[in-house]
């Protein structure tokens, strides 16, 4: 111990004794480290919490990447990232206004044009669901555009028929997207679900169908793209993808069906 360090360790001995009382140079000394460690240990916890606070300001600052709507929210979408975050707006999926308006006209369309003996679904049809399987959204999909996406979800079953039930989705995107232009790149870019397509014309119009997707969750999907950018999906599947519901034998729809009903005017709703 130098002579330096006794005069300090001294200092700081006397400051802190209350009342003062005789002291000896190795117990000021050991009292000058111990307080000198608790500094250390305060100024390190000081630099944690900073961390910390700029660690969770910025998860709370970082770009949401746009994706599909719904389950399209997983990583298998095309989507490109958003150049707004979502804390400067608020949530992405508006649940009640005219946006939310359009998906609920988009559900019930669907439901308008399901051909019989089809229908949707009831609950005795569907009993023990692990959550509620009919449901329509609306959800932006690039704030800087305001471009916005729809959906409805319906599970759908025989009339008269027993448990279990399938699943036919509409999703409607407005114009500004950034789906492919091609018909089947845009088919097979709806949930990235991907396997081969086939284009289908009916008319004069062009449609790119997926009969069998590569995806657990959807088995076909048929997609349309309007003149001026709307692209319009219609997908199913016989089963009802981690409802907890019994599947039905059968895809609910033929594939022709399915490339006549994503025509359906009424889903042209952005």
């Amino acid at each position: 111990m130098n002579e330096q360090e006794l005069r300090e360790a001294l200092q700081e001995a006397m400051t802190d004794a209350a009342p003062p009382r005789p002291v000896t140079a190795d117990a000021a000394l050991t009292r000058a480290h111990r307080a000198r460690r608790a500094r250390r240990a305060n100024l390190a916890g000081l630099g944690v919490g900073v961390a910390v606070v700029a660690l969770v300001a910025g998860a709370f600052t970082i770009n949401v990447p746009r994706t599909q709507i719904g389950t399209a929210a997983q990583t298998k979408g095309t989507a490109a990232s958003a150049t707004t975050s979502s804390t400067e707006h608020g949530d992405r999926t508006q649940t009640k206004g005219p946006q939310n308006d359009k998906s609920v006209q988009l559900l019930a369309t669907l439901d308008g044009v399901l051909p019989s003996p089809l229908r949707p679904a009831i609950d005795a049809q569907m009993p023990g669901a692990a959550f509620k399987l009919r449901s329509n959204q609306a959800q932006v999909e690039n704030w800087d555009t305001d471009n916005w996406g729809y959906q409805g979800i319906e599970p759908v079953a025989p009339a008269n028929g027993g448990v279990g039930v399938g699943e036919v989705i509409v999703e409607v995107h407005a114009p500004g997207n950034d789906i492919p232009a091609d018909t089947c790149q845009a088919a097979q870019a709806f949930w990235g679900v991907s396997g081969d397509c086939v284009v289908k014309q009916v008319g004069d119009k062009t449609v790119g169908l997926i009969s069998h997707t590569a995806d657990a969750r959807i088995d076909s999907v048929a997609a349309y793209r309007y003149s001026d950018g709307t692209v319009v999906y219609l997908a199913q599947s016989k089963e009802y993808f981690h409802s907890g519901v019994p599947g039905l034998a059968a895809a609910p729809l033929t594939d022709d069906q399915l490339v006549s009903l994503v025509l359906t005017p009424g889903f042209k709703v952005g």
